[in-house]
């Protein structure tokens, strides 16, 4: 199973990728470096996901993240208490049928943003693993989906549905 906590130590070839994609964006002059790295670190449980499970690669474009063997196209989305954000173009991948599945993950132990630096120790939580476009239907005003309720939700019609299926 996907989830559980991982321990990983940051490679060389993620800072250097993540260092490259920021200056590039940086020259656009949108964001600050800052900001940035904090967006680009939350990659790494993806990078490191695909050298530990063999039934994931890493997609290169931006669609998505990983081509999983059996959970089809994931894209991972850090968990947040105030809901989990899929923005637009995300939301466009879904509906057009190219994400399959989001990868809800957090740091670990306390999901508070990690500077990471080559070979430094780091761990991250992967919570759950829920189907995008069920996600989508939860979305409020702000392109966010409230995790712990739809995954309740989620389980109460599991079990309704088990009682129904199990009935004489």
């Amino acid at each position: 199973m996907i989830e559980g906590v991982y321990e990983s130590v940051v490679t060389h070839e993620f800072i250097e990728r993540r260092d490259a994609i920021i200056a590039g964006i940086l020259k656009k002059g949108k964001d600050t470096k800052l900001d940035l790295i904090r967006r680009y670190n939350c990659e790494w449980p993806e990078h490191h996901q695909v050298t530990i499970d063999p039934n994931q690669t890493l997609y290169e474009g931006n669609q998505y993240d990983t081509i999983h063997t059996k959970l089809g196209n994931c894209d991972y989305k850090q968990y947040a208490k105030i809901g989990i954000h899929i923005g637009p173009y995300i939301q466009d991948q879904v509906n057009n049928n190219k994400i399959d599945n989001f990868v809800i993950w957090k740091w670990y132990p306390n999901n508070w943003s990690v500077n990471l630096e080559e070979n430094k120790d780091v761990a991250y939580e992967i919570i759950g693993v829920i189907n995008a476009k069920f996600a989508l239907k939860f979305l409020d005003h702000n392109n966010r989906f409230p995790y712990e309720e739809v995954m309740e939700w989620k389980s109460l019609q599991s079990m309704s549905l088990e009682n129904v299926l199990n009935s004489n």
